[in-house]
């Protein structure tokens, strides 16, 4: 049995831009926290896109893998009883 390796192309980012788009997800989160409008679930789902993007290196799939795993927690989440 063989193995494949699927190597997807990385662009170099830098720790300053991971940073930022940790922040920006993290304040688009606490925003969403207290006030889950559709303004700020957009601006939430923007925030984890660039994230993803910056963590996979812009690797389409695995970017949209990412957002797919997130867009299913948000749904379980906002399904739970308060």
């Amino acid at each position: 049995m063989t193995a494949t390796i699927i190597a997807f192309p990385r662009r170099p980012v830098s720790d300053t831009d991971r940073a930022e788009a940790a922040k920006a997800k993290c304040d688009a989160a606490l925003a969403y926290d207290r006030h889950p409008s559709p303004e700020n679930r957009t601006r939430l789902l923007d925030a984890h896109r660039r994230l993803a993007e910056i963590r996979h290196a812009g690797a389409t799939g695995l970017v949209e893998r990412d957002m797919v795993a997130f867009l299913r927690i948000m749904t379980l989440n906002e399904q739970e009883p308060a």
